[in-house]
């Protein structure tokens, strides 16, 4: 599903080591149905990012996340012009050092409590958090730690003419928030007020008699 609103987006610095990315998602009131967000940060060359997601949980309702950083291998051809050489160049996009801090939002002073903090140092953040009725903010942090190469080739025999240097690159992810169905307390059937009320009823006349022996 697609975000319902983007609110602010820092300016990417693709190439500069260092630089920092940051982005703010309201995906407002939790429906029935799986919330994801997919950040491309491939040309956020060997930086940090920190994105907040913003969302609120109906009553009845419960909801939990999950952040998996994307390994995505890609791969460039070039020949040239007397085909007799190719540079393939490999890149490996990557996430490295997640970690997503959940906080609770107060509806009016939108002061922030910190309800959790979950960390891991691959590309992946396996760990669910089960959440009930409130405001909620949760802030994603990590870098980008993927890598490109460069070979090339010479097309008569195959062979390696030369190796560049590993480069760093960017990596992607993405941002699960699965709510957990509205659901509606159960109502007694009418089977099941007639048997309650039966057993007071008995309850009552075995009180009676009671009162009446004594």
């Amino acid at each position: 599903m697609k975000i319902m609103n983007i609110i602010a987006t820092a300016v990417l610095a693709p190439g500069i080591a260092s630089s920092a990315s940051a982005a703010t998602f309201n995906d407002g009131l939790l429906t029935s149905a799986l919330v994801t967000t997919s950040r491309d940060y491939s040309s956020l060359i060997a930086s940090t990012f920190s994105d907040t997601y913003m969302f609120s949980i109906g009553a009845n309702q419960a909801a939990s996340f999950s952040i998996n950083g994307d390994s995505l291998p890609t791969v460039t051809y070039n020949f040239n012009p007397s085909h007799t050489q190719e540079v393939v160049t490999t890149t490996q996009l990557n996430i490295g050092n997640m970690s997503a801090t959940i906080y609770a939002v107060a509806p009016v002073t939108h002061a922030l409590t910190q309800v959790a903090t979950f960390a891991s140092v691959t590309n992946r953040l396996s760990e669910v958090y089960a959440l009930t009725t409130g405001n909620y903010e949760i802030v994603v942090d990590g870098t980008t730690t993927g890598t490109t190469q460069a070979i090339k080739y010479n097309l008569a025999d195959n062979t390696v003419i030369a190796t560049g240097a590993v480069r760093s690159s960017g990596g992607q992810y993405t941002f699960a928030l699965n709510d957990g169905k509205v659901f509606t307390p159960p109502v007694p059937e009418p089977e099941a007020y007639a048997l309650m009320l039966s057993g007071l009823a008995m309850v009552g006349f075995i009180a009676r008699r009671r009162k009446s022996h004594n």
